[in-house]
């Protein structure tokens, strides 16, 4: 029950000519790093995908959006799936500042990332020490967290993650990543589960985060804070049963290709986490092959 509704035909007891309206105040958006805003700073679109990936996978040219939404209290799931005339690799979102965008994201990131990164997509033979599974376990985290923006809010990521990725330049603190080899296919595709997590009054947001790029898979799986960590250890524990590197955290260095390859059914489960109950709404962008 809500005691501030309006009941229509209500006459206010205060003449027309005095009655004022507050005006809104229209709210600047800042950018989700540096947490800076105009004038300060200019807002830019940042890829979700580096645009420089469909140099190495051409020829794709729509995108399906896939969408599952768990109802919190029955756990029943509805589907709902439309096809957009636009490559994954196109999608942007605007939250993100010139400044960061073409900075430490660009140089720190996406350019330290792509000399082990470019490999793993095309399936080169590539040996892997810790140096090349810090970075590459930085890229899949960003990604994740600004994957992330393209859905409806409240966002699967924690706002948190978004700072401590510039200033600390690692995955975030309760995160998780895993590397795995995928059955090539000529597309991309991104999948994102959102969970709010509860324990008495605290919650939490978490995610797990799929990407896979040509020949590559990542696993990602964030949560607010270890005291979160519990609610995962089953999906934790399966992901490592299964031959994939957990690339963060770990000290190993890896043989990406001797790796076995899953298909894009065998990587759905590994991403599918035990919480559906707590689930909110789970979003696939799916790169088409070209008609």
């Amino acid at each position: 029950m809500h005691d501030n509704i309006l009941v229509p035909n209500q006459i206010s007891s205060t003449p027309a000519k005095m009655q004022t309206t507050t005006p809104q105040v229209k709210k600047i958006k800042s950018c989700v790093f540096c947490k800076k805003s105009a004038p300060e700073v200019k807002m830019t679109r940042e890829h979700v995908l580096r645009a420089a990936f469909v140099k190495l996978l051409p020829g794709c040219t729509g995108t399906v959006l896939d969408q599952l939404t768990f109802d919190r209290n029955t756990a029943e799931p509805t589907h709902k799936k439309k096809r957009i005339p636009q490559s994954s690799y196109n999608f942007t979102v605007n939250d993100v500042c010139k400044i960061c965008n073409e900075g430490w994201l660009n140089v720190k990131v996406e350019i330290a990332a792509e000399k082990f990164l470019f490999p793993l997509i095309l399936g080169n033979e590539i040996e892997l020490p810790k140096q090349a599974t810090d970075i590459l376990a930085l890229w899949a985290a960003k990604t994740a967290v600004v994957r992330s923006l393209i859905d409806a809010k409240p966002f699967a990521v924690p706002p948190e993650h978004f700072s401590w990725i510039k200033e600390n330049l690692t995955p975030p603190p309760s995160t998780f990543v895993w590397l795995g080899r995928a059955e090539f296919t000529p597309y991309s595709w991104t999948r994102q589960r959102k969970f709010i997590l509860q324990h008495d009054e605290n919650f939490a947001r978490a995610h797990m985060t799929t990407i896979v790029i040509g020949h590559v898979a990542f696993y990602i799986l964030g949560c607010g804070n270890n005291f979160w960590e519990e609610d995962f250890m089953s999906t934790i524990s399966y992901l490592n049963g299964h031959p994939i590197f957990q690339i963060w955290p770990s000290t190993n260095a890896t043989h990406f290709n001797k790796l076995p390859a899953f298909g894009r059914a065998k990587i759905k489960d590994l991403s599918s986490t035990r919480l559906n109950s707590l689930g909110m709404p789970s979003t696939e962008t799916l790169q088409a092959i070209k008609d």
